[in-house]
């Protein structure tokens, strides 16, 4: 459940706004004005409100100290932007930039080295291409798996290029106690905190989003790096350092297959695989979990993943000087058009090889990730269990407050995290005479009344500068880590 925000931001610092950002709530349109001062507040709730804008105030919270005024209107945001610009706060629109990523950087370097040493493998001096001879008498069969496994592998770097995400269940436990301790005073009487153990995602209706396709690839998602990076990457390894011709003798006799005849790819391989079974080690860092980390946990978390991929930049050095000074006028050499060569092709693609591991080093094993639709869910199931007067402060503050939690993820801002909130509880909740709560589909209204927000939006004066709930106090900044 991800809403679509416009975001526009103040041009060069101008003005009392520092951001505005547009959606739709239950279907009307919001604005969220952003100020760069307390002091203005009074003066853009006047500007805002007055004609030609028009804005109703809905509520006013705080981000990081600052004010944000949540507020609804019939104009479209491009007649707000020029309205303002009228009045001396130009803005610009925010174009969301992405980031550098290692993973990515490292597929393409994997893809290009791949290709060449693919291409190399089936213009082997040693190699004599007759019909009938079958498929591995006719490529380098030790090159071929390599390249071929490592191909693959980067399909999934490309795919899933930010390391595995798993479910950040430690956070998700804390950010839903947060919730509760800061809701509790205003919940109706008889009602209580849930518990935050519960699933409140799984009492949604269940959409077409939720297949087993989609199943599959989730996992693909948490284990890429299992799966690609590593798995795949094994078998090329195990390949490179005893050729595929050798496996299924291998197999039958219960012994080891024959190594390559190349000491120095028996090294590449070998030690690629050691340097994978280092990384296999690695741990995604676990800050909210309460167990306190070991010194093994550190390590895991900092060290090996690392120190694994140096290991394999050693590994795949030692097979591009293979490839570059140890092969022409053999078998592991080229032959274009009657003429050796040394297997250029080979080395320039393990060069890139190990230029992509290089790059790999800045990158991050993984990540840990909340699963917002679940915290939206609690949180929204906890709003709904107040009063209807108090519901539109409570979801500012409740938003403002997760905010500044999440203040390290620019996708996760006031008017994204707001929005969600508030589209779940207008969509999912109702009050109902033998039940506080009930959550149920949207079309069901049997026994429902107006949903909380609704009517209080329904009930919100034109063109008010007055806060809803306004016995609530504003949410007020807090240190979420000391409260860890």
């Amino acid at each position: 459940m991800t809403e679509m925000i416009t975001s526009y931001r103040a041009k060069l610092g101008q003005g009392a706004l520092e951001t505005v950002d547009f959606s739709t709530v239950a279907g009307k349109r919001f604005a969220f004005f952003a100020l760069n001062d307390p002091a203005k507040l009074d003066e853009m709730k006047r500007v805002l409100t007055a004609p030609p804008l028009s804005q109703t105030l809905v509520v006013t919270t705080y981000v990081a100290g600052k004010p944000v005024l949540v507020m609804q209107g019939n104009l479209p945001p491009a007649d707000i932007v020029e309205g303002l610009a009228a009045r001396g706060q130009a803005l610009e629109k925010v174009t969301p930039r992405k980031a550098l990523d290692p993973w990515k950087i490292r597929s393409m370097f994997g893809f290009g080295g791949q290709s060449l040493q693919l291409a190399s493998t089936f213009l082997r001096a040693g190699i004599a291409h007759k019909a009938g001879q079958g498929f591995w008498k006719n490529i380098d069969p030790s090159m071929f798996v390599f390249a071929a496994t490592n191909l693959a592998a980067n399909v999934i770097n490309l795919v899933y290029h930010q390391g595995e995400q798993v479910e950040d269940v430690h956070q998700q436990r804390y950010l839903k106690q947060r919730v509760n301790r800061e809701l509790a005073p205003h919940l109706k009487e008889g009602e209580a905190p849930l518990d935050i153990n519960d699933n409140r995602q799984a009492l949604r209706p269940q959409d077409e989003r939720h297949k087993p396709m989609d199943e599959a690839k989730g996992f693909l998602k948490r284990h890429s790096v299992q799966i690609g990076e590593l798995g795949l990457r094994y078998l090329g390894a195990v390949g490179l350092a005893f050729p595929a011709t050798g496996w299924k003798a291998a197999l039958n006799n219960k012994t080891l297959p024959v190594a390559n005849a190349s000491i120095l790819r028996v090294y590449a391989g070998l030690s690629s695989i050691f340097g994978k079974s280092v990384a296999l080690t690695s741990a995604i860092p676990d800050p909210y979990n309460p167990k306190p980390a070991t010194l093994l946990d550190h390590l895991r978390e900092k060290v090996s993943f690392l120190a694994g991929g140096l290991v394999e930049i050693t590994s795949f050095s030692a097979l591009a000087y293979d490839c570059f000074f140890k092969t022409k006028g053999k078998p592991s050499g080229l032959v274009i058009n009657g003429t050796p060569h040394r297997d250029w092709l080979g080395g320039v693609g393990a060069s890139m090889f190990v230029m992509g591991y290089i790059v790999r080093s800045w990158a991050k094993f993984g990540e840990r990730n909340v699963n917002m639709e679940e915290l939206y869910a609690h949180a929204s199931d906890t709003i709904a269990a107040t009063s209807a007067d108090k519901v539109p402060q409570l979801l500012a503050n409740t938003a403002a407050s997760l905010t500044e939690h999440f203040q390290d993820k620019p996708t996760l801002n006031f008017a994204t995290i707001y929005t969600n909130l508030a589209n779940d509880l207008t969509k999912f909740h109702t009050h109902s005479k033998k039940s506080n709560i009930l959550i149920t589909n949207v079309n069901n209204t049997e026994k429902s009344l107006k949903k909380p927000l609704e009517v209080a939006l329904a009930n919100a004066p034109a063109n008010s500068v007055e806060s809803h709930g306004a016995e609530i106090e504003p949410f007020a900044p807090r240190n979420a880590l000391a409260m860890h």
